[in-house]
């Protein structure tokens, strides 16, 4: 018999290891992305055209910092900002690299982000974000407003490329994102299978003890007075068959009950 503690929720073992990969994914960013960062610092003091987009990338990073250390701001509210930082980068690395940058890594990493850390939802809107981002920056393409920005003249392509690349780059998205939102389970199924939500044993409690083993003992008690029972005037152990009706048979003998001496 399943047991639920009346003032304890069921514990969500998805939702607490989402919060340890978000801790972790923050750390792993603000190590890893300093390295990049400091390779654009250093390209924007030697080329001014790169510093305000080089301290665009340096207030984007140090934002993950408090994302990090304030554990209590909560889960989705931690999670979603690493994610807005993360188009904010993005967004700025198209419009400095265009095509030939490394905004489209992060269009097409996000939505599998959001997938893991906040759940299949966050990331249908996150895919939804990163097409519509890339279609802003295809129209801005089309009609050459990137061409201030570009860092590299190379980068600036025509409108046809920017349609071919974003048809790759929709396939890719959906490929990526649609089997990572199968494989991760909603939290209430997961908590289902917990101590508290699919077992007979609460924690803190010894086993054997509560209201199912209680009446498992009570089952066993009866079992045992019914098997136990004398057998009646007619031969037939009523015990055997029903416990309860052993019990009734031996109780209506009356002063003549098979077992005991007679008054």
């Amino acid at each position: 018999m399943s047991r639920t503690h009346p003032n304890v929720e069921p514990p969500d073992e998805l939702q607490a290891w989402r919060q340890r990969a978000l801790q972790v994914t923050l750390i792993a960013t603000l190590s890893v992305g300093a390295i990049p960062l400091f390779l654009t610092l250093r390209e924007a003091l030697h080329d001014p055209r790169q510093q305000p987009a080089a301290l665009f990338f340096l207030v984007a990073y140090l934002s993950l910092v408090p994302l990090l250390a304030l554990r209590h701001l909560g889960h989705r509210l931690r999670a979603w900002g690493l994610l807005l930082a993360g188009y904010a980068t993005g967004g700025m690395a198209l419009a400095r690299g265009g095509l030939a940058g490394s905004g489209r890594v992060y269009l097409l990493a996000l939505p599998v982000v959001a997938t893991v850390l906040v759940g299949g939802r966050a990331g249908m809107a996150a895919m939804l974000l990163s097409l519509l981002t890339y279609g802003g920056f295809t129209l801005a393409a089309g009609q050459g407003w990137l061409q201030p920005w570009l860092v590299h003249p190379e980068s600036l392509l025509p409108l046809s490329v920017w349609l071919n690349e974003g048809a790759t780059f929709a396939m890719l998205l959906a490929v990526v994102t649609s089997p990572v939102s199968l494989l991760v389970p909603p939290g209430r199924h997961v908590a289902r299978h917990t101590g508290l939500a699919g077992g007979g044993h609460v924690a803190g409690e010894p086993v054997g003890t509560g209201a199912g083993a209680g009446a498992g003992e009570g089952r066993a008690g009866q079992d045992r007075i019914g098997c136990s029972s004398p057998t009646t005037a007619d031969g037939a152990g009523g015990g055997a068959a029903h416990p309860g009706l052993g019990v009734a048979r031996w109780a209506a003998a009356g002063p003549h009950r098979p077992g005991l001496p007679a008054v």
